[in-house]
């Protein structure tokens, strides 16, 4: 049974405490203050909810950071990463060291500053990225085309709001998706088009709804069901300061990226101009945090 505490704003952590409880990964959830609500449902599941004592981080698997309630004309991002940096050094201080994973908006910041605050491995600290936008594609192309979803692999990469899809990696079983763009009339497919439409739907509406369930999938991953799919990490091999959406096994390990897995030179350029915006953003926050020092 993996341990986890889940940390944010009350809602937040009940919603998803809730979503987790009835998942078919085995559970020890552990939370600040359980609401009488969450407990009764505990009380008819298998899996479990309790108090987050100071004695539990030892053992803790995975810290889940959801958005921090933010206080009327406070900044958004600047609260969140204040009660992260809060959370993380608690953990930290007790005795954590498990993984991290972000299940909350503009993670491409926090997955960041997460792996900054607490100093755990790369691989440790990873944020649900593009995860839902990569299902979003696979699932209207799978649509499109009337295969089954589970013979789509497709990837979104970037960040959840400024994102590259990879129709070069897009293939149904080993057919390549772009081969198939063209009716048999010789005219052009629109599924693109609707792909494009369908993604850029999902990046405005609200996620909070879908989180739940793609963390539930990463958590099953890091409980040995192996993942291949787009995450947020901060990539192992560089010294800048960025953080994206890569197409990511995960597993009892953590992340790490498949070298092979790049996209034409177009949509790595493109990628490129995401991860040039990304690492600007950063530089700033931490050149902020300087200067307030």
């Amino acid at each position: 049974m993996q341990q986890i505490v889940i940390s944010g704003a009350p809602e937040n952590v009940t919603v998803l405490a809730q979503s987790l409880l009835t998942s078919r990964v085995s559970l020890a959830i552990a939370v600040s203050h359980p609401e009488e609500a969450l407990a009764a449902a505990a009380a008819v599941t298998t899996n479990t909810v309790v108090p987050l004592s100071a004695k539990a981080w030892p053992q803790v698997a995975v810290l889940i950071i959801t958005a921090y309630p933010v206080a009327e004309n406070a900044d958004w991002l600047a609260t969140q990463l204040a009660g992260m940096r809060q959370v993380i050094n608690e953990a930290m201080d007790k005795g954590f060291t498990g993984k991290i994973l972000i299940a909350a908006p503009q993670d491409e910041i926090l997955t960041y500053f997460a792996q900054r605050f607490s100093g755990l491995a790369k691989k440790a600290v990873v944020g649900l990225g593009t995860f839902g936008l990569t299902r979003t594609f696979e699932n209207t192309v799978a649509t499109s085309l009337a295969v089954p979803r589970t013979s789509v692999t497709a990837y979104a990469v970037g960040t959840a709001t400024d994102f590259v899809l990879m129709w070069s990696r897009a293939y149904v079983g080993a057919t390549p998706v772009l081969s198939l763009l063209r009716n048999a009339d010789g005219t052009q497919s629109p599924l693109m088009a609707e792909v494009q439409t369908a993604c850029d739907a999902f990046a405005k509406a609200d996620q909070a709804a879908v989180r739940p369930l793609l963390v539930e999938r990463v958590l099953a991953a890091f409980a040995g069901e192996s993942l291949l799919t787009s995450l947020m990490a901060v990539p192992e091999n560089s010294d800048e300061p960025v953080a994206a959406a890569r197409p990511l096994v995960c597993d009892a390990d953590g992340v790490r990226r498949l070298s092979d897995l790049l996209g034409s030179e177009a949509e790595e350029a493109a990628l490129s101009e995401v991860l040039a915006a990304v690492s600007e953003q950063l530089t700033a926050i931490e050149k902020g945090d300087s200067n307030e020092a």
